[in-house]
């Protein structure tokens, strides 16, 4: 296996890219563990060190501390987000209020899951270079491989 499958896009992971949700809506997520991430999240839990240490935080708290560092640090812009109806601009607070409500628990895990999704913030040149690479070892033009056929 060749280690460059693995390298990222340091840019993408620490200003997010768009990505659809649906035909009108985009999330522009960031990385996963991506730099500001991990300074919000050591900010919000600095108060709660004593709490977390004995392993007393309770549940809601936790999650208020992991969405402020989400808000921060993820979900960090949306465009054509509406909420019943109406055009929801793009806040760092509205970010946190979306996230924290639990009627709205699969948002977040889609905010969660896109944020971890390794392919979205490959360096763009490998991909490139992959695709060359694949068109010439295999004679199709396209970069199409043969596992698209083979799937057939």
């Amino acid at each position: 296996m060749d280690l460059e499958l693995f390298r990222t896009d340091e840019k993408k992971s620490d200003e997010g890219v768009w990505c659809p949700v649906d035909a009108k809506t985009e999330v522009k997520i960031a990385r996963y563990g991506n730099r500001t991430f991990q300074r919000a999240l050591k900010r919000e839990m600095k108060p709660y060190k004593r709490l977390i240490d004995r392993d007393a935080l309770d549940d809601d708290t936790a999650d208020k501390v992991l969405v402020a560092a989400i808000a921060e640090g993820i979900l960090v812009d949306w465009r054509g987000m509406t909420k019943a109806g109406v055009e929801l601009p793009y806040s760092r607070a509205a970010a946190e209020e979306i996230l924290m409500d639990k009627t709205l628990r699969d948002f977040r895990g889609l905010v969660i899951e896109l944020s971890q999704d390794m392919q979205m913030f490959r360096d763009e040149e490998i991909e490139d270079n992959e695709g060359k690479s694949q068109s010439s070892s295999d004679g199709n033009v396209s970069g199409e491989s043969e596992r698209t056929s083979s799937v057939a």
